[in-house]
């Protein structure tokens, strides 16, 4: 097998075997993974099929298969900051409610508190007499 072979199959490999770790490891969430396999599988199919380079090359309307690779990796990372930035907004959204319902959460046990010595004060100042 050539290294022109190789190279791509490695790279899937690592990909892959990288995604089981995070996975395992809980530090990436599935809706994550999916994206990643796709690339993935990208990568191998346009490394075990050569002629497929080329072909999307002049489909496209590109002068060489890389100015490809590297449109598709732009396009691929505006679309991977554009997710990142709506599921930052609904972070951000969650973690405000959150504060929010704290700060209330607060506001009743102080209440609850103060109701509590005021019943212990009025009980002791009945027991006193």
């Amino acid at each position: 097998m050539s290294l022109a072979l190789l190279a791509p199959i490695a790279v899937v490999l690592v990909i892959v075997g990288r995604i089981v770790v995070l996975l395992r490891r809980r530090q990436i969430r599935e809706n994550y993974v999916w994206g990643w396999l796709g690339l993935a599988l990208a990568v191998a199919i346009i490394g075990l099929v050569p002629g497929l380079a080329v072909y999307l090359t002049e489909f496209f309307g590109f002068q060489l298969p890389s100015n490809m690779i590297l449109g598709g990796a732009v396009l691929l990372l505006l679309f991977i900051a554009f997710n990142q930035s709506v599921e930052l907004s609904r972070l951000e959204d969650d973690r405000r409610r959150l504060v929010e319902e704290s700060a209330l959460s607060d506001l009743k046990l102080r209440q609850l508190a103060e109701r509590v010595s005021a019943c212990l004060l009025y009980t002791s100042d009945a027991a006193d007499e």
